[in-house]
């Protein structure tokens, strides 16, 4: 679920079919302001998170309303598709 899912939302739908799993959140809303992103719940739920976001030149300032807790989140900053191209994941 992306674009303008909210954050908590996704948890939501998520928390409890992958408890415990890695999981890859495709970065609501450009990494832009999709409601509260509660880092601990993310944290106690999911072993691994990996929050790419795809982005380009906008006007909004997206990604950086988000950007600090994003990499809180995965533990390091997310790939950003305006910074390195194409993102791809072997799953």
């Amino acid at each position: 679920m992306t674009g303008d899912h909210h954050y908590e939302k996704i948890y939501d739908a998520i928390k409890t079919r992958y408890t415990g799993k890695d999981i890859i959140l495709v970065t609501p809303h450009h990494g832009g302001y999709a409601g509260n992103l509660t880092i601990g719940n993310w944290l106690s739920e999911f072993n691994v998170i990996e929050c790419p976001i795809s982005v380009g030149t906008n006007t909004y300032r997206h990604p950086s309303q988000n950007i600090e807790n994003l990499k809180k989140l995965q533990k390091s900053k997310p790939q950003i598709t305006q910074d390195i191209g194409d993102i791809t994941f072997k799953i």
